[in-house]
């Protein structure tokens, strides 16, 4: 429970901290703006509560580089690039075109985990992408005309 409780509290708080230099003060203050922030109360009492003042802080000074730099590239590489050419395709193209797509995230996932980090591919895992391509291809063959 530890790592779970703090790892949220650090990648909350890291994601707010670059969006909102990312932004500028004046957008965070806009009117699309506040439910961005709705996610940082309730993670931050929930990780107070299972860890303390004291374990966050102890985290938060206690993290390597490394894992800063995990939690940048979560709020600038996913965030920002990931939802900022996700919103291109839904302007370009319709939602029903564009989000049978996004089940291609785990199979990213799990293949870029499995050739940078050297995570093994267990037999399931294998079977769970082939499951994803196959009702990817379901689907987009079903709705051809």
């Amino acid at each position: 429970m530890y790592f779970a409780g703090t790892a949220n509290f650090r990648y909350c708080r890291a994601i707010m901290l670059c969006r909102n230099s990312l932004q500028g003060v004046r957008e965070q203050f806009s009117r699309r703006s506040p439910e961005k922030s709705f996610a940082v109360p309730p993670l931050a009492l929930m990780a107070w509560y299972s860890e303390g003042l004291d374990g966050i802080v102890q985290s938060v000074l206690l993290t390597s580089w490394k894992g800063w730099s995990v939690v940048l590239w979560q709020s600038i590489g996913n965030t920002l690039i990931g939802y900022g050419l996700w919103h291109m395709l839904l302007g370009r193209y319709s939602a029903a075109t564009v989000t049978p797509w996004a089940l291609l995230v785990p199979v990213f996932g799990m293949s870029a985990s499995a050739l940078l980090l050297g995570e093994p591919l267990p037999w399931w895992k294998l079977v769970a992408l082939g499951l994803i391509f196959g009702g990817l291809a379901l689907n987009m063959l079903s709705t051809r005309k």
